[in-house]
């Protein structure tokens, strides 16, 4: 026998349900910061150096490689900045691997 209510209290369950799940943790803030800053004028080889896997370094004004994408050091408006040269829609490449951990 079905007991009066029953209907009204599975659909009250469900509500509360989809509230708990959907909507709460998007109020919820992360108890943790973690922050890392990585800075580079590319005035020395330390992206080359630092990075784990890259497409090859190319002297800036050296005709491009034949065959690859690549990366070079560009001089704009008295400063260093990175370029990506890619090679028949093969893109450079530049990867790093940061530290994971907590801050104190």
């Amino acid at each position: 026998m079905k007991q009066p209510g029953i209907n009204l209290f599975v659909i009250t369950a469900v509500f509360m349900a989809f509230v708990i799940v959907c909507l709460v943790p998007c109020q919820v803030e992360a108890s943790w910061v973690y922050s890392y800053q990585y800075q580079d004028e590319f005035d020395t080889e330390k992206a080359q150096t630092e990075s784990y896997a890259h497409s090859i370094f190319w002297p800036q004004g050296a005709f491009p490689p034949s065959e690859e994408a690549y990366l070079y050091y560009f001089d704009s408006e008295g400063r260093q900045e990175l370029g990506f040269g890619d090679y028949n829609y093969e893109l450079a490449f530049l990867e790093y691997c940061f530290p994971i951990g907590s801050v104190s």
